[in-house]
């Protein structure tokens, strides 16, 4: 047994941390109408809420763009090779493919490894071009520290393990997938979904053919990872297992296209692709299958797909869409609301989206629906969205070819949902809020500029694959045809969490005193000297108004000192800043202010390492002399068993870290970690 003794100095003191440590209805749902309201600096749609119109196409230089509460962070065009495949994104690695490439030979195919640890400068790196990575789409996913891409059109499935380097992806394997191991007609896997574990990939064949004149043929697979170089061909399913009345009902439709699961693996919703655009018999036949997928999930013996429910979109019709048909059941995709509720959201697409009569109408149009599904076997259509150029009164799909729907789609965050982002093609990237899940919202849109490079005259980017969302920074990570990854951000501190951060503090950084003694550059190779520094800044309101805050900086070996008191910005870090890192624990912001009383702008940048972070000790030791009496006991602590460093999260493992750069009228810029001094970001 172990037993702690402590030097009688400190017997209060531990009694003082003990205290601080034990311390289905209607037949209408709701429908968005409101479209986002532009801001400063915004350059807003013309047109149809969705719309790019043919004379904003066609000026000189080409389609300059929209944006509404957005903008853009970095962007990298991958060489001009166009034809954008998907994102993933892990740590401070992004990973974009390529879909359909002119020439799988060509040097710039596969793959792209980036650096994203400067968001406004995502750098390219290693290019991954195993045999699924030369054109993988819908496939490529990052989960638990493994990268893995399905090829588009292909059999393979590559895996890496990007955990320890998720620059340097550790290649693991390439496996076919059925279709290459005796099953008839299944030569790709078009759609794709990797569990959040990292361990079970789930592929969807995209055929065409019917499921009773090819009853061998797959409708969805399993390949389990539970070691990632060595894959297993789980379970392969077609329709014909489900009961006679339920594949009688969607025999009509030739394929699944997405799939997702719950949390725990243990169910699967997938997206039957019907519709009146492929089959006017089989109109019904297009909506959302959920399945039990538990054999899969817990790896049992002999596993099977079980049916649950079969949820058409006749099922619950509204009045825009007479009897409830639509455009193809395109994505799915499981989140949680912040209200507690399970829910899927779906997008459409297909052949319906081009039929028009002879008056110009559009008669299947598409739109992106939220469902219910805390009682599964009654899902429930509670809301759908869709810009205004989808609306079934405004067809203007034939001006130029340019296509308009929601297609893929992003959250703000899967456990506790308030935002869905959705790669809706000619339409560009829109934000919705879904804080009441019977009411939504558009809060902001970003439409690309055209890429002179690649972009027809006549014609705007689209935006098309799934969009990854980093929490930790609030950047949204976009796939563009033309343009590449673009990095984005909301401007509106309502929709923007890392606009809402508070950093506080102060204390010393090593500087150097210049060998000419003080030209006030603080560059210099003379002997070392401290600077001091304060500062505060956050957005008033609860986050929600203008900038507010000071910054002092005193370096007195350069004779130099800095006040910054006009505010411009503040966010997550995206820009490069020194020994300051991007996370949650970071916040950048520039301004105006005064270098050696002339007027000058900074840009600084300050990280969180978590040294009395406002934590209950800090809160129970908040006297003159708590913390020196913490610090002694620390001391004995770390005496006894060093160990107890890593076992406080209060005790900072790393010091604080700030960075000051002037960005007009001086030269000057210092950064390092903090000594002597704290520094506290807070959410708001």
């Amino acid at each position: 047994m172990f037993r702690l003794l402590l030097r009688p100095r400190n017997v209060g003191m531990a009694f003082l941390l003990t205290l601080a440590i034990s311390a289905f209805g209607g037949t209408d749902h709701a429908q968005a109408t409101t479209a986002c309201v532009p801001g400063p600096g915004d350059q807003p749609e013309t047109g149809l809420q969705g719309d790019v119109p043919l004379d904003v196409r066609t000026v000189a230089g080409g389609f300059k763009g929209f944006w509404c509460r957005m903008n853009k962070v970095g962007q990298n065009v991958l060489f001009n090779r166009g034809t954008y495949g998907a994102t993933a994104i892990w740590g401070p690695c992004a990973y974009s493919s390529i879909r359909n490439p002119s020439n799988p030979a060509l040097p710039t195919t596969g793959v792209y490894v980036l650096d994203v640890s400067v968001p406004s400068n995502p750098t390219t790196g290693v290019l991954l071009r195993t045999p699924a990575m030369l054109q993988s789409y819908e496939g490529l996913r990052a989960q638990n520290g493994i990268l893995l891409g399905s090829g588009q059109q292909l059999p393979d499935v590559d895996v890496y393990d990007v955990s320890e380097d998720c620059l340097h992806p550790s290649f693991k394997s390439t496996h076919q997938t059925p279709g290459y191991a005796g099953l008839h007609n299944v030569q790709d896997n078009h759609g794709g979904w990797l569990h959040y574990d990292g361990k079970t990939f789930w592929g969807v064949p995209f055929i065409g053919s019917n499921i009773l004149l090819e009853p061998t043929r797959v409708d969805v697979h399993a390949v389990t990872f539970d070691d990632p170089a060595n894959p297993v061909d789980y379970i392969n399913w077609n329709r014909l297992q489900l009961p006679p009345e339920i594949r009688d009902m969607v025999a009509s439709t030739s394929n699944f296209h997405d799939v997702t699961t719950n949390f725990d693996g243990t169910r699967l919703y997938m997206a039957l692709y019907g519709g009146a655009g492929f089959n006017p018999v089989g109109t019904c036949a297009n909506g959302m299958m959920i399945m039990d997928s538990s054999d899969i999930a817990k790896r049992r013996p002999n596993p099977q797909l079980k049916f649950i429910k079969w949820f058409s979109w006749c099922d619950q019709p509204t009045a825009a869409y007479g009897n409830g048909t639509s455009a193809s059941a395109h994505t799915t995709q499981y989140v949680v609301h912040k209200n507690g509720k399970p829910y899927i959201i779906t997008t459409d697409e297909g052949p319906a989206l081009f039929q028009v009569n002879s008056g110009g109408n559009c008669l299947q149009r598409t739109y992106s629906r939220l469902i219910d599904i805390s009682d599964e076997l009654n899902p429930k259509i509670v809301a759908t969205w869709n810009p205004a150029i989808n609306d079934a009164a405004n067809c203007t799909i034939g001006e130029n070819g340019q296509t308009y729907y929601p297609h893929y789609v992003g959250v703000d965050n899967k456990n506790h949902m308030s935002q869905v982002l959705y790669a809706a093609y000619w339409s560009g990237v829109r934000v919705v809020d879904f804080s009441d899940p019977t009411n939504p919202k558009e809060v902001a849109y970003y439409n690309s500029p055209a890429n002179p490079a690649l972009t027809p005259s006549n014609a705007s980017d689209h935006s098309a694959p799934p969009i990854p969302y980093d929490e930790a920074n609030c950047f949204l990570y976009t796939g563009w045809t033309d343009n590449g990854l673009e990095i984005l951000e909301i401007t509106d501190p309502k929709y923007n969490a890392c606009l809402r951060k508070a950093a506080t503090g102060g204390g010393m950084i090593a500087g150097n005193v210049p060998a000419d003694s003080g030209n006030g550059k603080g560059n210099g190779n003379g002997h070392k000297a401290d600077i001091q520094f304060s500062v505060s800044a956050k957005r008033v309101d609860a986050g929600l108004g203008r900038i507010e805050g000071n910054l002092e900086l005193s370096d007195q070996a350069n004779r130099t000192t800095i006040r910054l008191n006009e505010f411009v910005s503040l966010g997550s870090v995206r820009n490069q800043c020194g020994t300051v890192t991007v996370g949650a624990n970071a916040v950048e912001f520039s301004g105006n202010g005064l270098f050696n009383g002339k007027p000058a702008s900074f840009r600084v940048c300050v990280q969180d390492n978590g040294e009395w972070d406002g934590g209950p000790a800090h809160v129970a030791l908040a006297h003159s002399n708590g913390q020196q009496l913490l610090r002694e006991l620390i001391q004995d602590l770390e005496w006894l068993d060093p160990r107890w460093r890593d076992h406080d999260p209060h005790i900072r493992k790393t010091p604080d870290q700030f960075y000051l750069t002037c960005t007009d009228g001086c030269s000057y810029t210092v950064g390092g970690a903090v000594d002597n001094g704290n520094i506290q970001v807070r959410q708001q």
